[in-house]
């Protein structure tokens, strides 16, 4: 699939809308799921959204692991990207560690997400580069794992992820915005938790002297 264009004002405009409401848009809107594996979470609180480079690993044990890809796909990455890897759930294996994400870093990056492991932890932290993962292990996938890609279709937290789809991720997850549709998600996002701030606004009115039920009708 090619790559859509997409204005980099929309993908940072993800930044206003939480997860859970984008979720639910791809849910029920697109009827697809864009939710990640919940384990996956931020080593410290933050949020971002950018367009996905790819990347994957497969279990090999034995093999020699060339990391020509991984540093393929790092120098791919730039501002508005995140780096997605998926590694199929395997949590004791990391995905990467601190100079990788040193790299990422040096290119502005956005931040990485992947559903293996991540190592290294202090001086990622001291980096304050934002990376979701979904295990924290020492365990080196040198002679157990080799890469697929860059820049392919690949599978992440359960979700399938092309390169140039949408990554949102902060605190309470991570959603798969597929691209061609970012523009009518972020619209319908925008509006859902414009309502819903009115709705909160309306119960701090109410100050409990409204039923919760009479409230809610009130957006109908």
């Amino acid at each position: 699939m090619t790559q859509v264009d997409l204005d980099p004002a929309t993908v940072r405009g993800f930044l206003a809308v939480g997860v859970p409401t984008v979720c639910d848009i791809v849910e029920h809107d697109l009827g697809i799921r864009g939710w990640m594996a919940p384990e996956i979470k931020p080593l410290a609180r933050t949020r971002i959204a950018g367009r996905a480079v790819t990347i994957e690993l497969a279990p090999a044990p034995g093999a020699a692991t060339s990391f020509d890809p991984m540093f393929a796909a790092v120098d791919a990455c730039g501002p508005g990207s995140v780096l997605v890897v998926g590694n199929g759930g395997d949590r004791t294996i990391s995905c990467m560690g601190d100079l990788v994400v040193a790299g990422l870093k040096a290119r502005r990056a956005e931040g990485t997400v992947m559903d293996g492991a991540v190592r290294d932890i202090e001086p990622i932290l001291e980096m304050g580069f934002p990376v979701f993962a979904a295990s924290v292990s020492p365990v080196s996938l040198a002679g157990k794992s080799v890469f697929h890609g860059p820049g392919i279709p690949i599978t992440c937290g359960g979700v399938e992820v092309r390169p140039g789809d949408v990554i949102l991720a902060d605190w309470d997850g991570v959603v798969v915005i597929p691209q061609e549709k970012a523009t009518a998600v972020l619209e319908k996002a925008l509006a859902k938790e414009a309502r819903e701030q009115a709705i909160r606004e309306r119960i701090r009115e109410a100050g409990g002297s409204a039923p919760l039920g009479q409230i809610f009708a009130e957006f109908d």
